[in-house]
């Protein structure tokens, strides 16, 4: 009987600040050291304004406001296995995986087996049009092993993956989802200037005094839906990547993309006129997330994103208020159609509503708005209150740019409601958002350029990775980081597993904002359960912040085994398939 092991995250911070797609030149297949290979996986067909009106249907009938652009096409193909192989003078690899989505407009594709060896690169390429995204790497490796890309204006892409000879057979990489974009590229895969004629830029006037609110907000997309969602703030004093939006967009965000600071740049905006509007940056992206808690009565996820941020692109975490008061003014920040981002005002005092009767006082609407509206697209995005705090996010609502007075409302689900939720941590929000329990019944925002003490170092992301399968021994792991204005000189980690503690010495000196990752020895132990633990020390000045100072990790390990049955299901048929050369 095989032995095997068990292990429960109990609690899980991520802070890392590398970059999602790293610049390492062309694609060999546009540099034209490699030849592009003539086999293409076909698709199923799509008509492509049958599946236009289809979404317009589901528009109406439900009035959720996520935005449709692609026909998801489910798929099992083994990269590795499927993909044509070459070998280069060097001895290295590239492989190459053809799609052809017929009279697509465009195409974009997610892993559910994603884990690169080092050293591997993988592009999605147009050879046609010699555009191409990427590269990932295994910077791009994350828990959930899932990954989905940005998309390609063209219906004929290529996967390509380089792989050095020393790491051929060490990656792991299966495409689960073709999207086949059915909506015209230019005006709705970014978006530009296809949303309704009132709505107005968020770095118009009307957005000058939420410029730290604007940063918060992303434009998601998951598989073939655009929808909005925004960074939001805890208590802890650790800036952790925690994302609000709408369940109706999904519960699965390992796939998921994450576009940052996609606006019109300032001064050269659309305000609620006819004009159009200019591109915004199309590069600040994060890919994927784990979720942390959803509820479907006030309609929210809440993820954590698989890397921070970078600071640098001027992001900012919301504050929020929990209360059940009714707001006096309110305020929205959006993507409708996916478009550059858009403000929405409605000068009146929040009522109190329900969505489609699911459950009574569960809702805020914004009963009429003054300035701007929302649309498809607009689901999960953020409402603001006079004091600039998140208090609720958008489910649907019957407002559209022309639509009578009447009609020009929207329902976000309330914070208030989404705090206790279900009542477990995967149903609601305070388990996260204030995980050392200190009640607050608001908290304001925060700029992760702007250290609120000049002395705060701490510890997270305690792992403990089983070397093998049934084996005992693990390989410990731990963050330090500097959330404070002043470097750090050195430090000192406790850290131990079961209260029998070693001291881990840093010498290094660890700038504001830098992260250091510390792998320890392998470590053997014994069956059952273990808590890892991790004390942050620095002995040169006072650490300001002790909340983030110590970090712990528990888990259980089980070699006795169980019975495992296998049942194969072998299909022979080959008289079917997808493949056109």
């Amino acid at each position: 009987m095989k032995r095997y092991f068990l292990y429960i995250f109990l609690f899980f911070l991520s802070i890392n600040t590398f970059s999602q797609t790293k610049d390492l030149g062309k694609p060999f297949l546009l540099s034209n050291k490699v030849e592009v290979t003539n086999q293409f996986y076909l698709t199923p067909k799509v008509d492509n304004q049958k599946e236009v009106e289809k979404t317009k249907i589901r528009t109406g009938n439900t009035w959720e406001k996520e935005f449709r652009f692609g026909k998801e096409h489910i798929v099992s193909l083994a990269i590795f296995s499927e993909a044509q192989k070459t070998v280069l003078p060097s001895g290295d690899f590239i492989y190459q995986f053809g799609i052809n989505a017929k009279n697509a407009v465009s195409i974009n594709v997610i892993f559910d087996q994603f884990e690169l060896a080092k050293g591997v690169n993988l592009y999605l390429v147009d050879p046609i049009n010699k555009k191409f995204i990427g590269a990932y790497t295994s910077l791009n490796n994350n828990p959930s092993k899932m990954l989905g890309t940005e998309l390609l204006k063209s219906d004929k892409i290529v996967i390509e993956v380089f792989v050095p000879k020393s790491q051929d057979g060490k990656s792991l990489l299966n495409l689960n989802t073709i999207v086949h974009g059915f909506q015209d590229i230019d005006t709705l895969a970014k978006g530009l200037n296809n949303s309704g004629s009132c709505q107005i830029d968020v770095n118009c006037p009307l957005g000058d005094e939420w410029k730290d609110q604007r940063n918060s907000v992303a434009m998601m997309m998951s598989g073939g839906g655009f929808c909005t969602g925004s960074l939001v703030n805890n208590t802890s004093g650790n800036i952790i990547p925690y994302f609000l939006s709408a369940r109706h967009c999904g519960t699965n965000p390992g796939g998921w993309v994450f576009r940052f600071r996609y606006e019109s740049p300032e001064g050269q905006v659309d305000c609620g006129t006819t004009a159009p509007s200019i591109d915004g940056p199309t590069t600040m992206n994060i890919n994927g997330a784990t979720l942390c808690s959803s509820f479907s009565a006030s309609d929210f996820t809440l993820s954590l994103l698989n890397s921070t941020p970078d600071p640098s692109w001027g992001v900012y975490y919301n504050g929020w208020d929990r209360r059940d008061i009714p707001a006096t003014e309110l305020t929205g920040i959006h993507h409708p159609i996916g478009d550059v981002k858009k403000i929405s005002i409605d000068n009146s005092t929040a009522i109190s509503s329900s969505f489609s009767g699911i459950e009574d006082n569960s809702h805020w609407k914004a009963s009429s708005w003054d300035q701007g509206t929302t649309e498809g697209g607009s689901s999960g995005s953020p409402l603001f209150d006079q004091n600039h705090r998140t208090i609720g996010q958008l489910q649907g609502g019957s407002s559209y740019c022309g639509a009578a007075t009447n009609d020009l409302n929207d329902d976000y689900g309330k914070f208030y409601r989404s705090w206790t939720g279900g009542g477990a941590s995967d149903s609601r929000l305070s388990d996260w958002l204030d995980p050392i329990n200190l009640g607050p019944l608001f908290i304001d925002g925060v700029d992760p350029l702007v250290a609120k003490n000049n002395i705060d170092g701490g510890v997270s992301n305690l792992q403990a990775t089983f070397l093998t399968v049934c084996g005992d021994s693990i390989k410990p792991s731990f963050t330090v980081f500097n959330n404070g204005l002043d470097t750090l000189f050195g430090a000192s980690i406790q850290y131990g597993f079961d209260g029998n503690f070693s001291t881990y010495v840093i010498t290094d000196t660890i700038v504001s904002f830098q992260t250091l990752d510390v792998v320890l020895a392998d470590t053997s132990l014994s069956i059952g359960n273990h808590t890892f633990n991790a004390i942050f020390n620095y002995s040169l000045a006072i650490d300001e912040n002790k909340n983030n100072d110590t970090a712990t990790y528990d888990f259980f390990i089980n070699l006795e085994g169980i019975p495992l049955f296998l049942d194969l299901s072998i299909n022979c048929d080959a008289s079917e398939n997808n493949w056109e050369k």
